[in-house]
């Protein structure tokens, strides 16, 4: 027995010692599982509209034609603005100022405007402004007498708000409109699209447009050589190249008045006779004048010009006329033809004086 415990304590050891040999798996602290996500493209909103006068002193509802103005488009992307491709801006008139109207079918620079901001989306970098015709073609950055001529843009495009600014000159023949004489209002709408095709717009309306005119005549006429004691003579040549009519044009954004007088005296050259000049139809006396006026060739119907105060001449022309510069021969075309009546016992001499052309509000 003593012996067999021997060898069993012998087993033991050895079987001690080989279990020391053989290493133990041990387990991990940490472990990990790959994850992924993607940002969705959200779309961008118009947040506001604003207009400014042109040194952003205060906030305008009213435009006055050939004056500078600024919009600001609020605009807010959670992609941030860096995604924003482009921004348009559209301009209209309609007739009805209580609620928001459709846009029209074609851009005019009387009625509808298409401001354009475009942008390579997250370059960091600012885009252009110009004026678009509606079917989304580029006109440049005048558009009749309308004008782009300044532009603000964010400074943060990582920015998940910001403002984006176009200065402006309104057009001479914008509509006149919501002034009390005319109805209507001009209206705004603002369409911003994302660099995924995204967009968001807003809009606004009851604005006002005042009258604006402007008028330009041929600037020198003469009657040539005439007799004392006769009637209806007409312009003889102008400094347009023709005889009998001067040519008057006007550019105006509304209806219109033109108003006519002429001096009360018209003096000699050399002799510096004055010739008075009658206002009525009464037969001429002795060193009198009178000038005549109608749109027609018509002497028998003509209008005799008043020396006093301007006075009708051709009533509630219907504007807006085309857009341009009445001095470059634009605008609404009128023929203001002129006779000269002339009285008895006038000197022999060259005799001048003005005859004034005045546009008004309708």
């Amino acid at each position: 027995m003593a012996g067999a415990r021997k060898w069993m304590g012998l087993l033991m050891v050895a079987l001690s010692f080989s279990l020391a040999l053989v290493p133990l798996a041990s387990a991990s602290s940490e472990a990990s599982s790959g994850g992924q996500f993607s940002i969705g493209a959200v779309a961008p909103e118009v947040t506001s509209i604003t207009f400014y006068n042109a040194n952003r002193s205060s906030t305008v509802t009213v435009a006055i034609p050939q004056n500078e103005y600024w919009i600001d488009v609020g605009i807010s992307d959670a992609n941030s603005i860096d995604d924003i491709s482009n921004i348009t801006v559209y301009l209209y008139y309609t007739t009805n100022s209580s609620s928001q109207g459709t846009l029209p079918a074609n851009v005019s620079p009387s009625d509808f405007v298409i401001l354009k901001y475009v942008r390579t989306a997250y370059s960091g970098q600012p885009g252009t402004w110009a004026f678009y015709y509606s079917n989304g073609t580029k006109i440049g950055t005048s558009f009749g007498t309308w004008e782009i001529v300044n532009q603000s843009d964010p400074t943060d495009w990582g920015a998940t708000t910001g403002t984006f600014s176009v200065e402006i000159v309104v057009g001479k023949t914008a509509h006149e409109a919501n002034d009390g004489i005319v109805a209507g209002d001009w209206e705004v709408q603002v369409n911003a699209v994302d660099n995924e095709g995204l967009s968001g717009s807003n809009s606004a309306y009851g604005y006002t447009v005042d009258w604006y005119g402007e008028i330009w005549v041929t600037t020198d006429f003469t009657f040539g050589t005439v007799k004392p004691g006769t009637l209806n003579n007409p312009i003889n040549s102008t400094s347009s190249g023709h005889a009998g009519y001067l040519d008057v044009y006007v550019v105006s954004n509304g209806n219109y008045d033109i108003n006519v007088k002429t001096n009360a005296t018209w003096v000699g050259a050399d002799t510096k006779a004055s010739l008075t000049v009658v206002n009525s139809t009464t037969t001429l006396g002795l060193k009198q004048i009178r000038i005549k006026i109608n749109s027609t060739d018509n002497a028998t119907a003509a209008m005799v010009l008043s020396t006093s105060s301007y006075e009708n001449w051709l009533v509630d022309q219907t504007g807006p006329t085309e857009d341009g510069s009445a001095s470059s021969g634009q605008g609404a075309h009128h023929y203001a033809y002129l006779w000269l009546d002339v009285g008895t016992g006038v000197p022999v001499d060259s005799y001048t004086g003005e005859v004034y052309f005045q546009v008004i509000n309708a």
